[in-house]
């Protein structure tokens, strides 16, 4: 969403977009959300968050669907920043503004029209574990013109579940 909200503010800056499991519109339809905001905004989730590094450690490690591919080295790829609680700041905020900027997440929604026309690869993981497939559906009404690559072999991370596919979709909306 951080992104979108460049891209709508500078939208001649922008040639193409590649789209992965993410989102720009308020989360509070999706029941999973506002649960995962609660509890992960409360003092546990927070001690989990900032303390124990449970977004780097465990649950990057669960979005991702071929885990033996996401071991080792590449997975220390991911926690590398957030080594110290006063690295974890924004990992430890972000839960509560899942919901909390819900008006910051509709202006973008009412925005994504400035980049409909933009050439757009949607990229897909159908495995991720929050983002799911109706995450895709709406990007799709939103971005009617754009070209769909579901993987199903991929999570939230498609990129490391299946890099060739992505690369081919990047080359489709830059080349």
């Amino acid at each position: 969403p951080v992104a979108f909200a460049f891209t709508q503010r500078y939208p001649e800056r922008i040639h193409s977009l590649v789209i992965m499991n993410t989102w720009a519109w308020p989360l509070q339809p999706y029941w999973g959300f506002p649960l995962f905001s609660r509890l992960m905004s409360g003092r546990s989730g927070q001690w989990l968050t900032g303390y124990a590094n449970a977004f780097s450690q465990i649950l990057v490690w669960l979005a991702v669907y071929h885990k033996q591919a996401f071991s080792g080295r590449v997975h220390a790829h991911y926690r590398k920043p957030y080594q110290r609680p006063a690295d974890r700041v924004a990992q430890v905020a972000m839960p509560y503004y899942l919901t909390g900027a819900s008006g910051w997440f509709q202006a973008l929604y009412e925005q994504v029209g400035l980049l409909a026309a933009k050439p757009t690869a949607l990229v897909w993981g159908l495995r991720d574990p929050a983002f799911r497939p109706v995450f895709l559906k709406n990007w799709q009404r939103l971005m009617p013109s754009a070209e769909t690559f579901p993987l199903g072999r991929a999570g939230h991370f498609p990129q490391e579940d299946q890099p060739k596919a992505v690369v081919a979709a990047v080359r489709a909306v830059t080349a």
